[in-house]
């Protein structure tokens, strides 16, 4: 058995792709499979890949027969892997040569179920490079996205109230690179990615903090995060985009839903299962709905039918009230700044590191 698996989705990566894959198979640890899959790119880098890679063992390259976003992509490389843990890679980012060595043996010294480092680096240069490991040192910004990070290695207590307390305080960012997932957890638990083009990272770790026995947390950061240019909400100022959101948000909530309801501790503290739905919907509200509602056009919103099928989907009976609060507190509300907008941003990141 492999000792890791590096399961890399991607999508339309034809200038990033080799990068990634050549600095990951320069990891100190060698006992390793990249599991690579294609969510059907148009611009040839499935093909790149397999010309490229077509003798190394170590690499699988998979074909997804349908568009179907990250989250099933993962899922289909979760099936594949055969490592005895599982991390994630984007495949535009890059991870520094010694992650991986530093992750396992943390994992193998705890026996943990998860290993968790608390943040990235974000490189700060204008003319973002297409290779990641050519930015300079001193142009890499440390950004620490775990709230009061460890200054130490920390096994995070087992007393679930600790645990939902500090999830809902962001001590545990939730993105799933820069993680190790042993993969019998992942198996004995039935966790997997929701169905979702947004959060569904949020969801998987979240259930991976409930259900793991041991979660350890150290104070490094490994992954290079390639800053995009573009919020994922720009330029999708349309009802199509906001029915997106709203479809991810409404699935989201029911499947932290399904998750808590299995966990004693709910049953036991019903009030923080409305916590934990007030913060996962703040967030993508703040992140993602807020933003691009005041960017779309109220009455486009209004006359169109696969948004207002959709209150009809979630809600039944209450469809039209529902919808009729969602568009009445939304416009009393001021229009918000694009927070995600500004932090895929070289400016943004620039600032905060002159300061």
């Amino acid at each position: 058995m492999k000792k890791l698996s590096v399961i890399i989705p991607m999508y339309n990566a034809k200038d990033y792709i080799l990068h990634c894959v050549e600095g990951l198979l320069k990891q100190t640890l060698q006992e390793m499979e990249l599991v690579i899959i294609d969510d059907c790119s148009t611009d040839g880098c499935y093909e790149l890949c397999r010309k490229s890679y077509k003798d190394d063992s170590r690499i699988v390259l998979l074909k997804q027969e349908a568009n179907g976003g990250p989250a099933r992509a993962r899922n289909a490389g979760l099936k594949a892997a055969k490592g005895e843990y599982i991390t994630f890679v984007d495949c535009d980012d890059a991870v520094v040569p010694e992650a991986f060595d530093r992750m396992y043996a943390v994992a193998k010294q705890y026996d943990a179920d998860v290993v968790h480092t608390i943040g990235c680096l974000i490189p700060v240069v204008k003319e973002m490079p297409d290779d990641l490991f050519s930015v300079d040192e001193a142009d890499l910004f440390t950004n620490i996205q775990d709230n009061e990070p460890p200054a130490d290695t920390h096994v995070v207590s087992e007393d679930m109230q600790t645990r939902v307390d500090e999830w809902l305080a962001h001590k545990y960012q939730g993105n799933v690179w820069g993680k190790l997932f042993k993969k019998s957890f992942l198996e004995e638990n039935a966790i997997s990615f929701a169905d979702l083009r947004l959060s569904e990272d949020q969801i998987f770790c979240f259930e991976c903090l409930l259900k793991a026995k041991t979660y350890v947390q150290i104070p490094e950061c490994f992954n290079i995060y390639r800053i995009s240019g573009e919020s994922l909400s720009r330029g999708k100022k349309n009802a199509a985009y906001m029915a997106k959101l709203l479809r991810a948000l409404f699935t989201a909530s029911g499947r932290i839903e399904e998750c808590m309801d299995i966990i004693p501790f709910f049953k036991e503290h019903p009030q923080y299962k409305e916590r934990i739905q007030a913060y996962t919907q703040g967030v993508m509200e703040d992140m993602y709905i807020r933003p691009s509602y005041t960017r779309t056009d109220n009455l486009e919103m209004k006359q169109d039918k696969e948004l207002h099928g959709l209150w009809k989907e979630f809600f039944g009976s209450n469809a039209a009230w529902v919808e009729k609060m969602f568009y009445e507190l939304h416009d009393a509300q001021p229009e918000v700044p694009d927070i995600l907008g500004d932090m895929n941003t070289y400016e943004f990141w620039k600032e905060i590191k002159d300061e």
